[in-house]
C-alpha cells in the first residue's frame, strides 16, 4: 500500500492513512463562488466496508456548488485511493453530484461512500428547493 503524509490532528494508528485531494481549496472556492459553495462530509465509519475492514478512521469531504458541480474532494483514510478515483473522473468530466449518486457502486466497497455523500448532497438540495417553494406558496 502506498503511504501518504498524515494530516495534522489525525489519530495515529498502526495503519498508515492515505490522503487524496483534487481541485480548489475551500477558501478560494468561497472567494470565487460565494454562498453557492456547499460542503458535504461523510465519516469513513459510515461506510460498511471501512467498518468491516477496521478502517473506519478518516472521511470523505466534497466541496460543490449549489448547482452540484464538484469543486474539490478530499478523501482521508486507509482506502482513500480507491474511493477517490470516482471523484477524479467527476472533476475531469464535469459530472455533477446528482449524476455521481446514480453511478453503480459495488456493495460493500469503500467507494459506496461516494454514492452516500452524493445522495446526501442531492437530498439537501431537494430540501432547500422544497423550502423555497413552500415559502413562495405561503406568501
Amino acid at each position: 500500500m502506498a503511504t501518504a503524509a498524515r494530516l495534522p490532528g489525525m489519530p495515529s494508528s498502526p495503519i498508515d492513512q492515505e490522503q487524496c485531494a483534487i481541485s480548489l481549496r475551500e477558501q478560494p472556492a468561497r472567494q470565487r463562488f460565494g454562498d453557492q459553495v456547499r460542503v458535504s462530509t461523510l465519516p469513513m465509519e459510515s461506510i460498511d466496508r471501512a467498518v468491516t475492514d477496521d478502517a473506519a478512521e478518516g472521511f470523505i469531504k466534497a466541496l460543490h456548488r449549489s448547482n452540484e458541480t464538484v469543486l474539490r474532494t478530499t478523501v482521508v483514510g486507509r482506502q482513500a485511493a480507491e474511493v477517490w478515483q470516482s471523484w477524479s473522473i467527476a472533476a475531469a468530466r464535469g459530472i455533477k453530484m446528482g449524476q455521481l449518486e446514480q453511478v453503480m457502486q459495488v456493495y460493500s466497497s469503500p467507494a459506496m461512500g461516494n454514492q452516500q455523500i452524493a445522495w446526501d448532497a442531492c437530498l439537501e438540495a431537494t430540501q432547500r428547493l422544497a423550502g423555497r417553494v413552500l415559502r413562495w406558496l405561503s406568501c
